[in-house]
């Protein structure tokens, strides 16, 4: 892997635990509403981390029944997320800080893609400590016409990077990032929340439980 030249981050569920707290954020909008999620429901919600709420309100249609407003429910979560997102407490995920100091080391650019706006964006890498400005490249989801799992936003991190897609590596944790990832053409390292599927884990070069493991990893393939 030695024509690399820029590594890529996915934030929610990659670099930041946001994705448990957010999802909490969802289950009291439910209840909000006034109807009882089940641990079944949540488990199922669970298995849609990456995928943003406005593409899964189909899930609660199906759970809920059709009267159930769905329209409520993101202004719900809108409305909140970024205060609750911060007063519940989010926190990087293991050894992120550990792979950035490595990779601060090496000549490798580095950047972000994910499927948030730039304001919560903004606000998460403030909360957890992490300076904006070590990535030279930002994309966020109001810079796109389609979200994960279209490759769009990887295609425009590469095109602002200046790169190829081969010569990047990303770090992703959902099936969505993956696909879209893998659909750009990039190396794609996976440090998934959930199980993926055979079909994800054949377009990853590499799969891992924490970046621990990748920052290892890296060290060997990099040289």
């Amino acid at each position: 892997m030695k024509d690399i030249k820029a590594v890529i981050f996915d934030m929610d569920g990659t670099i930041i635990d946001t994705e448990p707290v957010l999802l909490e954020i969802v289950l009291q909008g439910v209840e909000f509403l006034g109807f009882k999620p089940s641990k079944e429901f949540r488990n199922k919600l669970s298995k849609y981390n990456g995928v943003r709420l406005i593409n899964k309100m189909f899930l609660f249609e199906e759970e809920f029944g059709p009267s159930f407003d769905t329209e409520a429910l993101f202004d719900y979560y809108m409305t909140n997320r970024i205060d609750m997102s911060v007063k519940i407490g989010i926190k990087t995920k293991p050894g992120f800080f550990e792979l950035l100091n490595y990779l601060k080391k090496t000549k490798l650019r580095l950047a972000l893609c994910t499927s948030t706006e730039a304001e919560p964006t903004n606000i998460f890498l403030n909360a957890v400590g992490i300076d904006k400005n070590i990535f030279e490249v930002i994309v966020c989801g109001e810079d796109v016409k389609k979200t994960k799992p279209d490759p769009e936003s990887y295609l425009l991190t590469c095109k602002k990077l200046c790169v190829k897609p081969k010569e990047c590596i990303v770090f992703e944790d959902s099936a969505v990032g993956a696909i879209a990832a893998s659909s750009a053409g990039c190396n794609t390292i996976m440090i998934p929340e959930n199980p993926p599927s055979q079909d994800i884990k054949s377009n990853c070069i590499a799969m891992f439980d924490d970046m621990f493991q990748a920052k290892e990893y890296l060290q060997k393939v990099l040289k």
